[in-house]
This record gives structure tokens, C-alpha cells and sequence, in this order.
């Protein structure tokens, strides 16, 4: 999972990218690779970081829902801050 690092870029604040590998480090290099240089997510001025690494098994399933309804009202709290702020 990747999370911008300016709180005043315009991105979306969490964005999931999946790449595969033998092991985390293999897994995050794949996705740096594919997402770092000037054309990419990260870009040249990583504007995004990699925040979380998820080692996937059978017993992932409930943790992963968590995680996407914790990332739903983290985006739900962000958005109305933002849109009451004057």
C-alpha cells in the first residue's frame, strides 16, 4: 500500500498496487521498479511511499476487510475535514 507524503498533493491519499514475489523485499523491489522514475506513482520526488507490505496466506481474508473498512472511514473523516474547513 502506498500513502502520499504532502498532505496537500491532490492524489488520493491511499492507493494499493500489487506485486508478487518470493519474499517482501523481492515483492517491494518489483513495485518500486514498475512504479519509481518520472513517469511513475512514486516519481522522481516520491510523492508517495510504501506504508504497508502484506504477506498473503488463508487467514488474510478478515484482516483484509478490516483493513478496507478502516481505509473506507479513514477517507470518509478526511474528506469531511477537508470539505469543513474554512
Amino acid at each position: 500500500m502506498a500513502q502520499r507524503t504532502d498532505p496537500e498533493h491532490p492524489g488520493a491519499a491511499v492507493l494499493t498496487n500489487y506485486a508478487y514475489g518470493e519474499s517482501i523485499e523481492e515483492a517491494v523491489t518489483k513495485a518500486r521498479a514498475a512504479l519509481e522514475g518520472p513517469d511513475g506513482l512514486y516519481g522522481d520526488r516520491g510523492m508517495y511511499r510504501v506504508v504497508e507490505v502484506v504477506d498473503e496466506g488463508p487467514c488474510s481474508q478478515v484482516r483484509q476487510q478490516e483493513d478496507a473498512r478502516r481505509r473506507y472511514l479513514t477517507t470518509v473523516v478526511e474528506n469531511a475535514t477537508t470539505t469543513v474547513r474554512p
